[in-house]
């Protein structure tokens, strides 16, 4: 099956709250409007013992490709139908393999085999478990997000707010103390064939793009820690 690139536009924001990030998206000329219910995302990210995958996002590679566990409410617990996401970057597109992986509960320990035998458990091919069985979870990461659409559908934005990360890299299987990173994440996203009108959308807004990775910007709050 054919995956769709597309563009994905970050903005950190530090000066604005929520609620003024948000007027500036609905009171944009693109007639933004808000879908779905904001909810609470949560990633278990994975790397090698030498965190290659942090570090190509640091050289700005322009071919990369991490993995990371996502699902959707209470970041402790049971995990209710968690997704394995294969994301791949060429250059400034992006595009995402999903597959969706067996239940599993997250605690305080946090046991790299465990993880593994859930994946061993589950529907995913052969090359990426094979791939996955070489990494172990280097970061863990929750925040609240919003989610707008564009009156004609192209674009999407999403707010990230209250973002935590806790690191759980190679060799540790427990879950250490949180760190929280300051401001919010705004992301706009569309495909290849709307990236001509985009910045019509983007000239309004009173902030502006700039590179991000949670899971860098993770990785270095937490830097004490490993």
């Amino acid at each position: 099956m054919e995956r769709e690139w597309r563009y994905e536009r970050k903005f950190a924001v530090e000066n604005m709250s929520h609620k003024e990030a948000e007027i500036s998206i609905l009171t944009n000329k693109a007639l933004f409007k808000e879908i779905y219910h904001g909810r609470q995302v949560n990633n278990i990210y994975f790397d090698n013992v030498f965190f290659s995958a942090y570090r190509s996002n640091i050289e700005g590679l322009s071919n990369r490709k991490k993995y990371r566990i996502r699902w959707y409410g209470d970041l402790f617990g049971e995990v209710i139908e968690p997704v394995l996401e294969a994301k791949i970057k060429n250059s400034v597109l992006g595009t995402k393999y999903k597959y969706k992986i067996n239940n599993f509960k997250v605690t305080q320990k946090l046991d790299s085999k465990l993880l593994l035998k859930v994946l061993e458990k589950s529907d995913i091919p052969e090359d990426i478990f094979y791939e996955l069985s070489t990494l172990e979870p280097s970061l863990l990461n929750s925040y609240f997000r919003s989610y707008y659409i564009s009156a004609n559908k192209n674009y999407r934005i999403t707010i990230d707010q209250q973002l935590t990360y806790y690191y759980i890299g190679p060799g540790i299987n427990f879950i250490l103390p949180k760190n929280s990173q300051k401001g919010i994440i705004i992301e706009i996203k569309y495909s290849v064939k709307d990236d001509d009108e985009v910045q019509m959308i983007t000239n309004q807004f009173p902030f502006r793009l700039t590179r991000n990775s949670k899971y860098v910007q993770g990785l270095s709050l937490v830097n004490d820690l490993i």
